[in-house]
């Protein structure tokens, strides 16, 4: 993870990874997590509007998670858990889901 605030643990990203990845019954592959302090930053990241608060992008088989200024402390586990599940459908189904589904 680049970027990531100070309250953030391994141990609750790990948690956060180990539930999501039970649930959906998949190891996912290294994936790259991108942390922004800045709105611009994030809105240059991807293109679904000022509403976004992390944004998975996929191509391929690889996912790279973007993590707005928005995602806190109180909204971390909801949130991340979210995009890590977009990664699993990346890398366990490709393009097999429709994205109007898949959301």
């Amino acid at each position: 993870m680049t970027s990531a605030p100070d309250w953030l643990t391994q141990s609750r990203v790990e948690n956060v990874t180990d539930r999501i990845q039970q649930k959906l019954e998949w190891s996912t592959h290294k994936t790259e997590v991108r942390w922004y302090s800045d709105s611009s930053g994030f809105a240059a990241a991807h293109s679904l509007g000022p509403g976004a608060v992390a944004v998975t992008v996929g191509k391929g088989d690889k996912a790279v998670i973007h993590l707005g200024p928005r995602v806190l402390n109180s909204n971390f586990d909801q949130t991340f858990g979210h995009e890590m599940v977009h990664v699993i459908v990346i890398q366990k189904y490709k393009d097999a889901i429709p994205k109007w589904l898949e959301e």
